[in-house]
C-alpha cells in the first residue's frame, strides 16, 4: 500500500481552504483520539422516520458522486450526525472558525480518509471527504495510484480540467481527481453548497 505524499496534503489544504474560507486568528480546539478504534459501521438507514424536508435533503445528496466504507454510503451535503454515527467515532477530530459559513468547520479524520463537514441552520453537513492512502475507492472503483485511462473508463470523459485537476459534477458535489504522471494522486469529493442562512 501506498501512502499519499507531503506534498499532496498541501494541495489538499489548499484546496479546502476554498471550500472552508482560511481565516487569520480563530479560535481552534483539536482534540485527538488516537486509541480509539474505528467501530462498525452500521448497513442500514432508517428512512421511514424523516420528515418530508430531511427526506429533501437527502435525496439532493444522493445526486452527488457517493463513498461507501464499510457498507455505509455517504455523499457530499449528507447530515453530519448521520455520516458519524454510521462511520463510528474517527481517530482525529479538529475544529475552526469558518470563514465561508456562520460557525464551525469541524474535520474528522479516520484511517484511510478524512471529512471534512460546513454549518447550516439545519446542523452541520458533510463538505469534503478526502482519500489519505490507496484502501480505499470510490463507489466505481477508482483509488490512488491508478491511471487516467482508469478514471476515464470509470467516469468517462465529460470532466473539466483546471491545472492538473479533473474535475466531475454531479448534483451538489464535485469528484476532483489529481493527475501527475499519468498516475492520481489524490482524490477528493467537494461540495459546491453555498451558506444557506
Amino acid at each position: 500500500m501506498k501512502k499519499n505524499n507531503r506534498g499532496l496534503a498541501l494541495v489538499t489544504a489548499m484546496a479546502s481552504m476554498l471550500v472552508l474560507g482560511a481565516c487569520g486568528a480563530s479560535s481552534e480546539a483539536e482534540t485527538t483520539v488516537a486509541s480509539v478504534p474505528e467501530t462498525e459501521a452500521a448497513t442500514v438507514v432508517d428512512t421511514a422516520t424523516k420528515s418530508g424536508e430531511e427526506e429533501s435533503k437527502t435525496a439532493v445528496a444522493a445526486e452527488s458522486y457517493g463513498f461507501t466504507y464499510k457498507g455505509v454510503t455517504i455523499h457530499v451535503n449528507d447530515s453530519m450526525e448521520g455520516v458519524i454515527e454510521a462511520l463510528g467515532e474517527p481517530v482525529n477530530y479538529f475544529e475552526a472558525a469558518s470563514c465561508a459559513f456562520e460557525g464551525l468547520d469541524k474535520t474528522y479524520t479516520y484511517t484511510s480518509f478524512e471529512l471534512t463537514s460546513y454549518p447550516q441552520q439545519d446542523g452541520d453537513h458533510l463538505a469534503d471527504i478526502y482519500f489519505k492512502d490507496d484502501t480505499v475507492k470510490t463507489e466505481e472503483g477508482i483509488s490512488l495510484y491508478m491511471s487516467k485511462a482508469d478514471m476515464e473508463k470509470a467516469y468517462g470523459t465529460d470532466y473539466s480540467v483546471d491545472g492538473n485537476s479533473y474535475i466531475y459534477e454531479r448534483g451538489e458535489g464535485q469528484l476532483v481527481f489529481i493527475i501527475e504522471k499519468d498516475e492520481i494522486v489524490s482524490i477528493e469529493y467537494v461540495t459546491t453548497v453555498k451558506y444557506l442562512g
